[in-house]
């Protein structure tokens, strides 16, 4: 990638507090991370853990599981070495299910978590299922969240397998605890624009508070959208993001620009203050990055880049919402000195335009630039909301001045020197010209000269065959021009 290219910009949301630090919240849930308790495999690290098994320590097992630490099949854990398969050995059983009493506070409202990789696994504390955030779906470790507030002294976490059949329904890292008090909610943005059709990482986090859900909310809907990230989540007008009680914990999630026009973010918390950030929507706007200048006409093709972002004075690049597709139309107003080609069909032949898509979640494109001739041509890029070009100068290979330099340090007389340099600046007049007969004939003549003088004791062999390789170096590339 070319030098100085602004990489991603991601706005910065803080959750800062405004006293000292407090001790972090307690999580109410023993051996969550189930890293505890007599662990004998039964194959490939796993164990058999049946109903009624105390190997767990503090689970009472319902309905049988696996427990696997460190395992031979390439699975890792979310959290330490250790994580349970609900669906037991391939599928066994159907139904596995955990259990833990907890001890809580009636009217308490505390921070649910777990990590699950695979299908789904409900949970339910107090009887009542947890609407989980984000919504359930099968993939990677994904950590889901949810409020719960406690009516009873005692309450029982129960979390089963849903989805008889299936072979991989893994938990881990689970998490009950009652979010901090203290501190204020702030959102220290640096940058509150977001182009339209575009979408722009937020870092949600905080300092001095401890485990908490967030609540995030658009206020229009139809100038802006909120997701998680990492998840196939729908576009949403509002959000619950978790912030773990680690003071180094961030919480990524998207703004998505959907039309143009002013738009408020609003953040809220239990207990803490509730805060709201203004957005612009503003047109998307394109960069073209490392193009521009003077391009080699023998050099070989330039791939550079077309960013996609918000206009200011920095530019900072922004991703393509997942819910729209961008295509760039990138051209050359002289196919005679330049040509385009997309980086990524290299068996495509330089053509004067290409229309080519910012895939969704990505900020950039590759092209390339493919001189033809001597002179100056103009690359546009163009969204239906912007249109920006540079102008490129093609100018002589670096051969033909390789050329001239070896000629004036060869050992020849002043007027031999002043001649030989005139037919390279001659051919390269022509060149200049689009005449590419006569740029190769005065290469041809030049050959000829070097071999009288060599034939004449003039100039050495080894100056001569290295002025003749130079030379026909030249010959070869203006006979072949790119395609």
């Amino acid at each position: 990638m070319p030098g100085g290219l602004v990489g991603p910009f991601t706005l910065i949301v803080l959750v800062a507090s405004l006293t000292t630090f407090p001790a972090h919240a307690q999580n109410l849930v023993t051996n969550g991370s189930f890293e505890e308790g007599t662990h004998v495999s039964d194959g490939c690290n796993y164990m058999r853990v049946g109903a009624g098994s105390v190997a767990l320590t503090d689970w009472t097992v319902v309905s049988e599981v696996a427990w696997g630490k460190n395992p031979c099949d390439g699975f890792t854990a979310s959290d330490g070495v250790a994580f349970v398969d609900l669906s037991s050995f391939g599928s066994q059983s159907p139904n596995g299910e955990l259990q833990q009493s907890l001890d809580t506070t009636p009217g308490t409202e505390y921070v649910f978590s777990i990590d699950r990789q695979g299908s789904n696994a409900a949970v339910s504390l107090g009887g009542s299922p947890l609407d989980l955030t984000p919504s359930s779906s099968s993939g990677p470790w994904t950590t889901y969240t949810a409020a719960f507030t406690a009516t009873s002294s005692t309450t029982i976490l129960s979390i089963r397998n849903v989805t008889p059949l299936v072979q991989v329904v893994f938990v881990d890292n689970v998490v009950l605890e009652a979010p901090g008090s203290d501190g204020d909610l702030i959102l220290n943005v640096p940058i509150n624009k977001i182009g339209e059709g575009l979408q722009q990482q937020v870092v949600l986090s905080r300092v001095g508070v401890d485990a908490v859900i967030v609540h995030l909310e658009s206020s229009d809907p139809s100038k802006a959208l909120l997701a998680p990230v990492g998840h196939n989540a729908p576009l949403t007008s509002s959000i619950d993001v978790r912030i773990n009680r680690n003071v180094d914990q961030f919480t990524p999630f998207f703004i998505h620009g959907i039309s143009q026009g002013p738009v408020d973010i609003v953040a809220t918390a239990p207990g803490l203050n509730s805060v709201t950030e203004s957005f612009t929507i503003v047109p998307a706007v394109l960069v073209i990055s490392g193009l521009g200048g003077q391009q080699p006409a023998q050099g070989p093709e330039d791939q550079f880049l077309i960013l996609v972002g918000i206009n200011n004075p920095e530019f900072n690049p922004q991703f393509v919402s997942r819910q729209h597709s961008l295509f760039v139309l990138v051209s050359v107003d002289d196919v005679n000195i330049g040509k385009i080609r997309d980086s990524d069909a290299k068996k495509g032949s330089p053509t004067s335009s290409v229309s080519k898509e910012i895939p969704p979640g990505v900020e950039l494109i590759f092209i390339s630039f493919v001189p033809q001739n001597l002179g100056e041509v103009i690359v546009f890029a163009e969204i239906p909301s912007n249109v920006v070009d540079v102008t490129v100068a093609v100018v002589p290979g670096p051969a033909f001045q390789l050329l001239i330099d070896e000629i004036d340090d060869a050992n020849l007389t002043r007027n031999q020197k002043k001649y030989l340099i005139s037919l390279v600046l001659r051919s390269i007049d022509s060149f200049r010209d689009n005449d590419i007969d006569g740029s190769t004939r005065r290469m041809g003549i030049f050959i000829k000269r070097i071999n009288t003088l060599e034939k004449t004791n003039k100039i050495s062999s080894s100056v001569a065959n290295r002025l003749i390789d130079i030379a026909n170096t030249i010959g070869f590339a203006l006979a072949n021009p790119p395609d």
